[in-house]
């Protein structure tokens, strides 16, 4: 039997089956996410809904039939977190899923205040733009929620449903902690700062118990209710949760670990995970993203001498003289500013007349990628304690070896990185396997991860 994840994620859209005898992935499908809508709007960032999921519904297709659809134990689901799809009382979508890259929260309201910040200062509660919270609050001021709103999801929930074919609205905390206005302690959204905001409670979802399965694909395949892509890809890349720290950098990047407490250091976000516990997440909006606008740069450099077509990732990662020693360069690769502050922008500083080479440009943009989540690390290791196994996941990490040097440096010890890729579509297939009940918890099922 198998188990199938799927992860919907910003730049692809994947599924990996998981063979529940051993753990190996017998196959796996990736379709690139590029279904976005230009509405013309700068701060707009949309995609369409339905066509993400009837790309999730090609994934199960494609896999059940390489292994047979009664061969199927569970599917699990997995994506982007914060943004939402508002849908009507089908589960139908009535407008375009307005991801977590949309940045209408950053634009003035009143007082002085960006919508985002308005929202915080009412609540009492930090909510970030790009959080579903805040787009519906933007929305409702300037009348853009739509007519016969019946719920707001993640775009992984949304699919679900879709695939499912019925319409049970309820999210994991992992999802509704994303979204905003959520009270972490109490396990629900906070009703009194929604009504603050002039917002109508009924437009949150109902707030699932773990594994919980939400209907029947093929009229016989459990599919548990989605978690976040950052607790899936925990999950997904860790064995043991409570001796481990994972430093996940893709588009984005994170570093995270387990906590049973809800106290955080300034700047760290404590997200539900599972049983009971917690992770400490420190993000990043550029991870990956840092080496593409490097890699952008060299592009326009080569255009300019007429050389089209230059691997410059390759000669980002082997660039001479980049090494493992610090450079002499310091680059703040918060290009896309912070959750906090989006108007923080990236530098490079340190340049002299004699050091401004491409290997130690490559050095400083890799130290300030791992840099960051470094120092965020150090926050909640004098809080919750040193992690003694470093895990590793996301493309960014897996394809540059100078990258991972950095890191291992940096944390002080061997990155541990799945055998398989997809992490996140990985973890959620093992969360789906224990909401049917093929292992006793994840625990057990976090034996499958393999490096």
């Amino acid at each position: 039997m198998y188990a199938l994840g799927i992860d919907i994620g910003t730049t692809n859209i994947a599924g990996v089956l998981v063979d529940l005898e051993n753990g190996d992935v017998a196959a796996e499908k990736v379709i690139a996410n590029d279904f976005g809508v230009d509405t013309g709007l700068d701060f707009a960032a949309v995609s369409d809904a339905e066509a993400i999921a009837a790309a999730a519904r090609r994934i199960f297709g494609e896999l059940s039939e390489a292994v047979g659809t009664c061969n199927i134990a569970s599917v699990g689901f997995t994506g982007q977190m914060h943004g939402i799809v508002y849908v009507g009382k089908d589960g139908s979508a009535l407008a375009p899923f307005v991801t977590w890259q949309d940045l209408r929260g950053t634009l003035k309201y009143k007082d002085g205040l960006t919508y985002s910040e308005y929202v915080s200062s009412v609540t009492g509660m930090k909510v970030a733009p790009g959080y579903g919270a805040v787009t519906y609050f933007y929305d409702k001021v300037n009348g853009l929620v739509p007519e016969g709103a019946e719920k707001l999801l993640t775009i992984y929930d949304f699919a679900a449903i879709e695939l499912t074919g019925g319409f049970k609205p309820c999210i994991h905390p992992s999802s509704a902690a994303s979204i905003g206005l959520f009270d972490i302690k109490h396990n629900c959204f906070d009703r009194d700062a929604i009504l603050k905001l002039g917002l109508d409670p009924s437009l949150f979802p109902d707030v699932a118990e773990d594994h919980r399965v939400i209907g029947l694909l093929s009229g016989r395949i459990p599919v548990t209710v989605g978690i976040g892509d950052n607790q899936a890809g925990f999950i997904g890349s860790v064995r043991d949760h409570d001796s481990s720290v994972l430093v996940n950098i893709g588009t984005g990047s994170q570093v995270s670990l387990v906590t049973e407490r809800l106290d955080a250091p300034e700047g760290i976000e404590i997200r539900p995970f599972i049983s009971g516990k917690y992770l400490a997440a420190g993000s990043a909006l550029c991870g990956g993203k840092s080496i593409a606008v490097l890699a952008d740069f060299l592009k326009d450099i080569a255009n300019a001498f007429g050389v089209r077509g230059a691997d410059v990732y390759s000669v980002i990662d082997n660039a001479p003289g980049l090494g493992n020693t610090t450079s002499p360069l310091k680059v703040d690769t918060r290009f896309m500013g912070t959750r906090s502050d989006p108007d923080i922008t990236g530098s490079i500083t340190g340049i002299t007349t004699s050091n401004l080479t491409l290997g130690n440009l490559a050095a400083g943009f890799m130290d300030g990628i791992s840099g960051e989540l470094f120092d965020m690390y150090k926050l909640m290791a004098e809080l919750y304690g040193p992690k003694a196994v470093v895990a590793g996941a996301g493309g960014a990490l897996r394809k540059s070896n100078a990258l991972r040097a950095r890191v291992e440096r940096d944390f002080g010890g061997k990155v541990l990185i799945p055998r398989f890729g997809e992490e996140a579509a990985f973890g959620a297939a093992l969360y789906g396997a224990v909401g049917a009940g093929y292992f006793k918890d994840i625990a057990e099922a976090a034996q499958f991860v393999n490096y």
